[in-house]
């Protein structure tokens, strides 16, 4: 009876979600019309071929998954069942595109083994690459590089300035470790600049941190942007392949080493040799604590995975970055309502970088009762500007500033009631009084 009453709310639901592709807000325009047999194994979906569009196959899955987990619910074999989509034409009533839940399970299966077998090999390439000194060239049938420089620095500047030129100063509390490549394509046809290199770099045989790839151009006196730029046969450029890192990462005794690919090829280079059995510390005014209670100021330490503190809470109708850009980003709040926004320095002390809308959030309660949540935000520019959480990376031992925000009514920045906050960071709970 209790499988019986599953099946029979799986079709409800089925049935309801198939009448929102149809009708209201959420309708798909090209759907007209979509039949199913009984056990959901088919779907046959009326199209008006002139109000077809590209999205319209990403409605597929959807279809594919509801008629799967119903089969299940009704004790169907998973590696048995299938479910057929077809695209008919309203008006010749001809199929014009077909797919099935099974041909898509196994590509799906098939994609995932090709990206196992490229990290497998990419991991074997790594542990065995070779090792690459300044001057140094390795031709291949493909290219031939050669490292010119390795320079850790604050400032990533061309080689000879023009007049007016792009560099890539690094935002404040970190620096560059900028590998500087001279690349010859010997390939029958163009490449892309920022399909060349790819790599990662090792700081204290620990942290990785990921880079970036720019190019040189007006004679080595600016950079252009390699994502834009492609590297003709026979040509000669100069690419920057580019980490940024900690400060603190760059003034330490700690080693610093990166593996760079070409293709499938690794190459080892030594940045700086360091100090074996230095180590990082935590702050030392850091708190050790996973739970409870926390004021503004508190550095409050996760072991081995990061250290926060509240910087400050700000009740505005314009959130503002503390030291604003030429150019910022910037919340106001719509008529009516103000932002309560809580300020977190964030430092990862995780071995990779992290993303930095997954680290925190937070509910608010205004008077001990009224509950809102939070959106993320995170500084960008030296603190001159705001970035995107949700598309950003807190790099290992790297402080980073993320601002929650909480949009109420005006009534609640004028109130004399009390406003606090439940933090989660990093999986642990704990509480702030904002007012």
């Amino acid at each position: 009876p209790e499988s019986r009453d599953l099946v029979d709310r799986w079709k409800k639901s089925i049935e309801e979600n198939l009448k929102t592709f149809i009708e209201g807000d959420q309708a798909v325009a090209s759907f007209q019309e979509i039949r199913h047999n009984g056990d959901f194994s088919e779907f046959n979906v009326y199209i008006d071929p002139e109000k077809s569009t590209v999205w319209d196959t990403f409605y597929f899955l959807p279809l594919y998954l509801s008629g799967a987990y119903y089969q299940i619910f009704a004790g169907k074999d998973p590696d048995q069942l299938d479910v057929v989509v077809n695209y008919i034409d309203m008006n010749t009533k001809e199929t014009v595109e077909s797919g099935s839940y099974r041909a898509w399970m196994d590509n799906t299966e098939a994609e995932a083994a090709k990206k196992t077998e490229a990290e497998n090999r990419r991991s074997a390439a790594e542990e065995n690459a070779k090792p690459l000194s300044i001057g140094e060239m390795v031709s291949t049938e493909n290219y031939e590089l050669t490292l010119e420089s390795v320079l850790i620095t604050g400032d990533v500047m061309p080689s000879k300035p023009a007049s007016f030129y792009q560099h890539y100063p690094a935002d404040q509390g970190k620096k560059y470790v900028d590998l500087c490549f001279v690349y010859k394509n010997l390939e029958a046809s163009a490449v892309g600049a920022d399909e060349i290199l790819s790599g990662s770099l090792l700081y204290c045989g620990r942290y990785k941190y990921r880079g970036t790839t720019a190019i040189e151009e007006k004679n080595r006196g600016s950079f252009g942007y390699a994502n834009i730029t492609s590297i003709d046969p026979l040509a000669t450029e100069y690419l920057h392949y580019m980490f940024e890192i900690p400060e603190t990462a760059a003034k330490s005794e700690g080693s610093l080493a990166a593996t760079i690919f070409v293709n499938e090829e690794a190459y080892a280079v030594p940045v700086r040799e360091g100090n074996p059995s230095y180590k990082e510390q935590p702050e030392g005014t850091a708190i050790l604590k996973d739970s409870g209670t926390v004021k503004t100021g508190d550095m409050i330490a996760i072991p081995d995975i990061c250290e926060f503190a509240v910087e400050y809470v700000n009740i505005t109708d314009d959130v503002m970055p503390p030291k604003p850009a030429d150019f910022y980003n910037h919340y106001e709040a719509a008529e009516g309502k103000t932002y309560v926004d809580l300020c977190v320095a964030y430092k990862s002390w995780k071995d990779s970088d992290v993303g930095a809308d997954d680290v925190i959030s937070g509910r608010l309660f205004f008077a001990e009762k009224y509950e809102y949540t939070s959106s993320v935000t995170i500084e960008e520019k030296s603190r001159g500007s705001f970035g995107y959480a949700n598309i950003t990376r807190i790099a290992p031992l790297m402080t980073e500033y993320l601002h929650l925000l909480f949009e109420v009514p005006d009534e609640v920045a004028v109130s004399d009631e009390t406003i606090s906050v439940n933090l989660r960071v990093s999986g642990k709970d704990y509480s702030f009084k904002a007012r």
